[in-house]
This record gives C-alpha cells, sequence and structure tokens, in this order.
C-alpha cells in the first residue's frame, strides 16, 4: 500500500512538473520579434554622401561624433540634414540604430569614389563632351547610369560602358561620386587651355563663321576625321597647332567654352576710347566701313589694307587697335557697331533732332 501511494505521488508530482514546465519551455523556444530596419540601398547611401560632400562641415562633425545625428539640439541647429533625414526614412532608421557604423559605412563608400583615376575621368569627360545631351542627363540624375532603360536608348553610352568596364563599375556603384569626379577634371583641365591658344583658335573660328558654328552645335566634330578633312583649312591649322590640337581634341566641350570665354572677354578689351576712334574714322570712310561690315576678316589682307591708304595709315597711327581689330575682327566690328549704335553720328543726330522738331510743330 506504502508502495503504491509513493508511486502514485511520484506520477502527481511528475505530471505536475511537466504541466507547469511545457509552458517555460515553448515561452524559451519562441523567437524573440524585433522591429526590422529597413536596408539602405546604394541609390539612398549615394544621396547620403551626396549631402555630406555637400555640407562639409556637418560631415566633419558627424565624423568626429556620429552620435550626434540622434542629437535633436543638433538637428533643430542643422535644418537641412533633419530634411533629409525625414525624406530619406531608410537612411534615417539606420543611422539612428547605430550611428558609428553607418557614418563608417558611408565613408567607405565615399572614399570608394576616389578610385576613380584620372584617366578614366579623362576618357568619360571626352565621352560626354561628344554627348552634350547625355551629359546634360546624367547630370541632373546620376542614377540613370545604372538604369537598363536608359542606357538601351542611348547606344553609344551603352557601347562605352562595355567598352571599359571599370569605369562601368565605379560610374554605376558611385554614380553621384564619379559625376562630380567627371565634373572636376573637366573644370581644371579647362583651365589647361592658355589664353594664347585660345587667342589663336578664336581668331581662326572668326574667320571661319560656318565652321565656329557647326563646332559650338557639336564639339564632337573636332574628333571626327572625315568631317575634319572635309575642311581643310581647320586641318591645316590643326597640323599647324599640334598642342592646341590636342587639346582640343581630348576636351573639346571644355575648350569650345574656353574659346568662347575668351572672345566675350576679349570682346570688352576694346575700350571706349579705341571703339570711339574706330567709328569716327569708319564715319568718315563709309565705303571701307560698308566692305569691312561685309567682311570683318578683309582687315587681316595685305592687299585689301594697301588699297586703302587711309585705312593703313590709320591702323599705322594706332597699333593698339590694330592688334585687336586683325586678332578679333567680328568682335571688334560688333564693339564699334555697338558703339556706333549709341553714338550715331552728329549729322544723324540733327536729322533725328529735326524730324522731332517738325512732328512738335505738327
Amino acid at each position: 500500500m506504502l508502495i503504491r501511494i509513493s508511486r502514485t505521488f511520484e506520477s502527481l508530482t511528475l505530471a505536475t512538473v511537466l504541466a507547469l514546465g511545457l509552458p517555460c519551455v515553448a515561452m524559451a523556444q519562441q523567437p524573440t520579434t524585433t522591429p526590422s530596419t529597413p536596408p539602405v540601398n546604394r541609390t539612398e547611401m549615394d544621396n547620403f554622401s551626396d549631402f555630406l560632400l555637400n555640407h562639409p562641415g556637418v560631415h566633419k562633425q558627424l565624423q568626429q561624433n556620429p552620435a550626434l545625428i540622434n542629437d535633436p539640439n543638433y538637428l533643430a541647429q542643422h535644418s537641412q540634414l533633419q530634411t533629409f533625414l525625414n525624406n530619406h526614412p531608410g537612411v534615417a532608421q539606420q543611422v539612428k540604430a547605430n550611428p558609428t557604423t553607418f557614418m563608417n559605412d558611408t565613408n567607405r563608400f565615399i572614399m570608394g569614389g576616389r578610385e576613380i583615376t584620372r584617366a578614366q575621368a579623362a576618357r568619360t569627360d571626352q565621352f560626354l563632351d561628344s554627348h552634350p545631351g547625355i551629359a546634360q542627363e546624367l547630370r541632373q540624375n546620376p542614377n540613370l547610369i545604372d538604369d537598363k532603360q536608359y542606357l538601351q536608348q542611348h547606344p553609344a553610352l551603352q557601347q562605352y560602358l562595355q567598352e571599359h568596364p571599370g569605369i562601368r563599375e565605379e560610374w554605376q556603384n558611385h554614380p553621384g561620386v564619379f559625376e562630380r569626379r567627371e565634373a572636376q577634371y573637366e573644370k581644371n583641365n579647362d583651365l589647361d587651355i592658355t589664353r594664347a591658344q585660345a587667342a589663336r583658335a578664336d581668331q581662326f573660328l572668326d574667320s571661319h563663321p560656318e565652321v565656329a558654328e557647326e563646332l559650338r552645335k557639336n564639339p564632337g566634330l573636332i574628333d571626327n576625321k572625315e568631317w575634319v578633312a572635309q575642311h581643310p583649312q581647320l586641318k591645316d591649322f590643326l597640323e599647324d597647332h599640334p598642342e592646341i590640337r590636342k587639346e582640343w581634341k581630348e576636351h573639346p566641350g571644355a575648350f569650345e567654352r574656353r574659346e568662347a570665354q575668351f572672345e566675350r572677354n576679349n570682346d570688352l578689351d576694346i575700350n571706349r576710347a579705341q571703339a570711339a576712334r574706330t567709328d569716327q574714322f569708319l564715319d568718315n570712310h563709309p565705303h571701307v566701313a560698308q566692305e569691312l561690315r561685309q567682311n570683318p576678316n578683309l582687315i587681316d589682307s595685305k592687299q585689301y589694307v594697301e588699297q586703302h591708304p587711309q585705312l593703313q595709315q590709320y591702323l599705322k597711327d594706332h597699333p593698339e587697335i590694330r592688334q585687336q581689330w586683325k586678332e578679333h575682327p567680328e568682335a571688334f566690328e560688333r564693339r564699334e557697331a555697338q558703339y556706333d549704335k549709341n553714338h550715331p553720328p552728329k549729322s544723324q543726330q540733327a536729322k533725328a533732332q529735326q524730324a522731332k522738331g517738325q512732328k512738335t510743330k505738327k
């Protein structure tokens, strides 16, 4: 009887333990759930990199103390950062969960863009100069470089990326950084074109307005052998100036902008006094004025100048005007015409006053 009671007690005790323990085991085995943090895709990482590079002060402070990004007072003092985080919730949640890790990842991402070599930037600059439409679209939205549909619509770009896998990898991994690197290269190499080179190119283009117009519409034509062969004077010019040819072919868009800038600046280098003297001379020699307006490059024709001794004497008496006029005939003509418009001859002023007086009497 005692044995039976003992066994019954043991059975009850075991049953009780099992009954009480099972919920504990079940609870212990149940996985804990934590809110998942949305992953940050490459586009958002690039956007955040762009933000930091455009706000170097914030970037430096966050590098020194990543926890600042979770500080309400800091965010209140940097409203642009707060706005960025509001507009990019994926970035906001990641950086709040682990600011140090996220900042380290971002810095590595930014540093990755510095692997873009000068040669890669040079090739890409040349390609974009030759395809200004693509360049404009990619500057507005660098992420198009990773858009398959966009690449299919631009076979030249697709072909370029296939031929340069190293550039493709860097460009697609860091589109914003790559665009900035290429723009920086273009900016720096724009300045490698000297004033003398720009002056010679400006003079040539002033003398060949049709060539100038076509090159301004499509700078990449300068590297088109067939097109250059169709313009023998341009071909001769490039052969006579190998340093200009090299710069022009490597950076056609940048060269065109530099030459245009030179022309604008040198248009203004013709001062008011020079324009006034020339205007007076041309008013006194209307036939010369008419011929030069029809063909400004006659000013550099020795035969034409010799056939007009008064013009020849005028140029000898004013060497500074002769230099400007011969170097920039069209720009000089525009400057003189502008002066003439603003300061009509006295006879013309008298006629205007007389006509005005007659209207008043009526």
